[in-house]
């Protein structure tokens, strides 16, 4: 039998506002780090993203032959530019047939990615030093890509940028 005048055990209202100020006090320095986790963690799926992108394009032209049309130039230039956007299509709709690269993004959704593709041709001629008299041709092709994701900065960052150089010797 318990005695009246003991008192009830538990905690006063005085000991839980103590405890909970100090797990305000670690959660809070504990938050940016949480922060950065999550920017570092999206800043990566965008890496990935992005040379994904790069490596699409690459690919396939690096597939081809040297001469292949896929590598072809307009007779009388030396260089050909093509540019494509990555376009969402309509958000609310999972494999939509918009979504996906198009060199006309106008009309097709909201746009997160921009690609610049640039094949470049340099023969001999194009060398600051003479070969020997006996040295074969020298021909190159310079393959660039340029990806920019096209998000604006804020809490997680700006969109990723990634510049690749492929030269292809005939």
């Amino acid at each position: 039998m318990r005695s009246k005048g003991r008192r009830q055990r538990g905690f006063s209202l005085v000991e839980v506002l103590v405890a909970m100020g100090l797990l305000a006090f670690v959660a809070i320095g504990i938050l940016p780090l949480l922060m950065r986790c999550v920017s570092d963690n999206r800043r990566g799926w965008e890496a990935t993203q992005a040379s994904h992108f790069v490596q699409s394009e690459l690919e396939p032209m690096l597939a081809h032959p040297f001469d292949s049309p896929a590598l072809a130039l307009e007779p009388g230039t030396r260089e050909r530019r093509s540019a494509a956007a990555w376009v969402e299509g309509d958000a609310g709709k999972v494999g939509d047939g918009r979504e996906g690269w198009t060199d006309r993004p106008a009309g097709k959704g909201r746009s997160f990615w921009r690609r610049a593709t640039t094949v470049r041709w340099y023969d001999v001629g194009d060398l600051e030093a003479p070969l020997d008299g006996d040295a074969e041709p020298v021909h190159l092709k310079e393959i660039r890509v340029h990806l920019a994701g096209v998000r604006q900065g804020g809490a997680l960052g700006a969109g990723q940028v990634l510049h690749v150089r492929v030269l292809r010797a005939f």
